[in-house]
């Protein structure tokens, strides 16, 4: 069985044709997408996810106009409806892998809200009922699509050089926030030293603001950065205290 998606071919002539999606495999549940757990280590094997299902793109079409409607059973878990993740992410990739410089326009169909992942807020040019119209940022939504379909594998392997060429390879870090109060220090040190003894040599990054004291800061190579001015100050912390400076950890845990 396959589902359907249609397709604008150009803005001048009111044409459109059908595409057909294979259903994704029945063993193949959210669970399997997004595992409590997987072996980030690669100890006993290299965590993949499975390969869904794509749509064959049309040759020499263009298209300026891809319409899906998305299932939405209301009375289950419809975020974590894996039919619907595969027919966003089809649609997705079909309009990443559009060559030319006009634009794209992609219309959800739906009474759910679609994943916000791929088709941002910024994008949603009219909402009208269960209409959804996005004007997707093709290139930022062709880099969205060549990561993991969920966290059933890494986005980029523990130990780089075992799986990145040289000529894709470049400087990586983990990066983190610390703000509000300093007893949360102990933590980011804990975070950072089990990523030394996993054997991972990226970079540590970590912003904090200015509740951090001289004494915790001490060992860490300090960056001095921009306040970030809020134009609207909520009630939080984080709106309250604007972070001033980051911080790297490769003085302390080695580079």
């Amino acid at each position: 069985m396959t589902r359907k998606l249609k397709v604008g071919r150009n803005c001048y002539l009111p044409e459109h044709i059908v595409l057909h999606l294979e259903h994704v495999p029945k063993n193949v549940t959210w669970e399997t997408l997004y595992p409590e757990w997987i072996d980030e280590e690669e100890d006993a094997e290299v965590p993949s996810c499975p390969s869904l299902p794509s749509v064959e793109v049309p040759r020499n079409a263009r298209l300026d106009l891809i319409a899906v409607k998305l299932p939405c059973n209301k009375a289950g878990q419809w975020s974590r409806d894996v039919a619907r993740l595969h027919l966003q992410l089809a649609v997705a990739r079909l309009a990443a892998s559009v060559k030319g410089s006009y634009d794209v326009r992609v219309l959800l169909v739906t009474e759910c809200f679609p994943v916000p992942n791929l088709f941002t807020c910024k994008e949603l040019i009219m909402h009208r009922g269960n209409a959804w119209l996005y004007k997707p940022n093709l290139n930022t939504l062709r880099e969205k699509v060549h990561l993991p379909v969920g966290s059933c594998e890494l986005a980029i392997p523990l130990n780089p050089k075992a799986h990145l060429s040289s000529e894709t390879a470049h400087r990586e870090a983990y990066a983190t926030i610390l703000h509000s109060a300093h007893v949360y220090v102990c933590g980011a040190i804990a975070a950072a030293q089990s990523i030394r003894m996993a054997g991972s040599t990226r970079d540590l990054v970590i912003l904090v603001d200015d509740t951090i004291s001289d004494y915790h800061r001490g060992g860490w190579r300090l960056l001095a950065g921009k306040s970030i001015q809020f134009k609207e100050s909520g009630t939080q912390k984080l709106n309250q205290r604007p972070i001033t400076s980051g911080t790297t950890a490769n003085s302390v845990y080695g580079s």
